[in-house]
């Protein structure tokens, strides 16, 4: 079977004087055979931001625009944007509905997990359960947790469930909440300012925790589960992990045949995200081959690497220039 990917686009925080290139560069979102290496489709995503009127606070820090996580069921395709969810019908033809919620704010990845839609709220260290339409059935609020604060000498932030937080940029954030799994009914997080990979739900428990995972991004368990693979951005690595939490190998991008310059960087000061090459986001597996995995690159690309072997595979590139990252990634055709 052939490995059918949806991935979407970011356009990376380019400061308020560089506020003219938000005109000039424009995130799509692809669906792309990737065995036949033909975008099947390619469309504009909507606003990232839930109004409009936020853009006048974006001008005095980032700006962001493009899409988010991305995930499916056997009806939809739901794509998660800085706060709120875009539905769409499975062949991107046509956006169905929308999903809201006031803790939706620096939304992630998302996945869709038994009749369930699990959703990473980075800025308000939420993560939502919500179902097919939006309704909300759980929230694990980290941000209060007993466990993890101490375990990582936080102090506990506090959310007051009167405000609507989509337009608070500026609130605490404590773990940096940004991908999410669900094997069996245990659920797990990526704490990327600690750089941990961690069980919320039944048992709270640290499975992998490295300084050098700050920054981290995607962990997914491999689809045996015999493997945790971790996108380590900061070091331009694919962290391959055997199940006893023992690392196996870490996959340097620098090292491949890329046609990447994995030295350019753009820099804007003490208060700027960092824009370079080679930013790791997004991480699907493959259907169609064991031991291949797909993530997503600067400029916007996908590469495949086996995981196994350590070895890179193949590329499709949409992109040369870095200020276009991928961030989601998805495999349609991983649904069971």
């Amino acid at each position: 079977m052939d490995d059918i990917l949806v991935i979407s686009e970011v356009f990376r925080f380019p400061y308020k004087h560089h506020y003219w290139q938000m005109n000039f560069f424009k995130p799509r979102i692809y669906m792309l055979n990737w065995q036949k290496k033909k975008i099947l489709k390619k469309i504009t995503p909507p606003p990232a931001y839930f109004d409009k009127d936020e853009y006048k606070f974006l001008k005095l820090c980032y700006h962001y625009s493009g899409a988010r996580g991305i995930t499916s069921n056997h009806k939809y395709i739901f794509i998660a944007l800085q706060n709120s969810i875009v539905v769409y019908d499975r062949l991107l033809r046509k956006q169905t509905s929308r999903i809201d919620h006031e803790l939706f704010n620096g939304l992630h990845e998302i996945i869709w997990h038994k009749d369930r839609l699990y959703v990473t709220c980075a800025v308000t260290d939420s993560l939502l359960i919500l179902s097919e339409d939006g309704h909300l059935l759980g929230n694990f609020f980290l941000g209060a947790d007993s466990n993890f604060l101490d375990k990582f000498s936080l102090q506990p932030r506090h959310i007051d469930n009167r405000l609507d937080y989509r337009l608070m940029h500026r609130t605490q954030r404590l773990f940096h909440i940004n991908c999410v799994q669900v094997r069996d009914e245990s659920i797990f997080v990526n704490f990327n300012r600690q750089g941990s990979f961690v069980k919320i739900y039944p048992k709270e428990e640290i499975i992998i925790q490295e300084e050098n995972l700050k920054e981290s991004h995607n962990a997914q368990f491999s689809p045996d589960g015999s493997h945790i693979l971790i996108n380590d951005t900061k070091n331009y690595s694919l962290k391959v992990y055997e199940n006893s939490k023992r690392l196996l190998r870490s996959i340097d991008l620098r090292k491949s045949h890329l046609p990447i310059d994995f030295s350019k960087k753009i820099i804007f000061g003490f208060r700027s995200h960092q824009i370079k090459a080679g930013w790791l986001r997004g991480l699907a597996f493959s259907k169609d081959k064991q031991n291949i995995v797909y993530v997503g690159l600067s400029p916007a690309m996908v590469v495949a690497i086996d995981y196994i072997t350590g070895e890179v595979i193949d590329y499709f590139r949409f992109r040369k220039n870095i200020w276009i990252c991928v961030h989601g990634l998805h495999n349609l055709s991983m649904e069971k």
